[in-house]
C-alpha cells in the first residue's frame, strides 16, 4: 500500500483528506502539533479500517526537526509516496499593522516548511512521489486582509512551480486552493454560510471535495506544477475585501 504523510492531518479539512486516502488504500503517516486527542481518535478509526497509520508530532516551525521526522516515518513505516502539506498558521493583519513575530511564524510554518518537506522528499523518493500543497482561492482575487498569511500562500504557490520543475525527474509538485469550506473560530453559522455562498455557483468547496481533488491529482500523472482552485468561482468576482467581512457589511 502506498505511504501518505498529511501534515496537520487529524483535525479539519486535513481530517477529511486523511480519511478519503484511508479508503483509498494509503497507508497513513498522521502529523500533528497540538491535536493529541483528535489524532488519537482518527487514529483509532484508521486501524478499526485495517490501515496502518501512525502519529507523528511536530511543531512546523522548528524547522531543523523535519528532516528528523521524515527519517522516522521512513524508519518506522517505509518510504512516503504522498504529502499532503495542509498544515497552515492563519492570524488575522493587514499591510499597516502587521507584527514582525506573527508574520514570519505564518511564513514558517506555511511556505518554509512545506519547502522543506518537498526538499526533503526529493532527495530520498522513488520517481513517482507526489507532493500537493493546499493554498487559498485568495491568490487569485487578492485583497490586503490576513496580509501575513496571504503572503506566505503567494510564495507558496510560486515555490509549488518551481519545485515541480527542478524536481520533476523525483516528483510531481501540485496544489489545491480552496475558497471557503469550514467555518472558522471568530465567524457567526451564519456569517460562515453567506460567505460560502458568495460565488458565481452559490456553493464554497467542501472538506469531501477538497480529499477528491487529492486524489485526483496523485491519479493523474499529467498534472504537475498546477493549482486547482475550488471556490464556485468566487476569485471572478473582484471581491476587494476577505468574504467573511464582506457578508457583514
Amino acid at each position: 500500500m502506498p505511504l501518505a504523510l498529511i501534515t496537520g492531518g487529524a483535525k479539519r479539512i486535513g481530517a477529511s483528506i486523511t480519511m478519503e486516502l484511508a479508503k483509498a488504500g494509503f497507508d497513513i503517516a498522521l502529523h500533528v502539533n497540538n491535536s493529541k486527542v483528535e489524532a488519537e481518535s482518527i487514529v483509532g478509526q484508521l486501524h478499526q479500517l485495517g490501515v496502518r497509520a501512525e502519529t507523528f508530532r511536530l511543531d512546523l516551525n522548528r524547522l531543523a526537526e523535519i528532516r528528523t521526522m521524515l527519517a522516522n516515518i521512513n524508519k518506522s513505516m517505509g518510504p512516503i509516496d504522498l504529502i499532503v502539506n495542509n498544515a497552515s498558521m492563519f492570524a488575522y493583519d493587514s499591510p499597516d499593522n502587521f507584527d514582525y513575530d506573527s508574520a514570519t511564524e505564518q511564513l514558517r510554518v506555511n511556505l518554509l516548511a512545506p519547502a522543506e518537506i518537498t526538499r526533503c522528499l526529493a532527495e530520498c523518493s522513488q520517481p513517482g512521489s507526489v507532493v500537493i500543497n493546499m493554498l487559498d482561492n485568495k491568490l487569485f482575487s487578492l485583497n490586503p486582509d490576513y496580509f501575513s498569511y496571504t503572503m506566505s500562500k503567494s510564495a507558496l504557490k510560486s515555490a509549488t512551480e518551481m519545485m515541480a520543475m527542478k524536481f520533476a525527474a523525483k516528483l510531481r509538485v501540485n496544489a489545491i486552493a480552496p475558497g471557503v469550506t469550514l467555518r472558522s473560530s471568530d465567524q457567526t453559522q451564519q456569517n460562515f454560510e453567506d460567505g460560502w455562498r458568495l460565488s458565481l455557483s452559490g456553493t464554497g468547496a467542501t472538506p469531501g471535495e477538497i480529499a477528491n481533488t487529492v486524489l485526483f491529482i496523485w491519479n493523474t500523472k499529467s498534472i504537475n506544477g498546477e493549482t486547482i482552485v475550488l471556490d464556485g468561482g468566487q476569485r471572478l468576482m473582484g471581491l476587494d475585501r476577505d468574504v467573511a467581512f464582506l457578508v457583514d457589511e
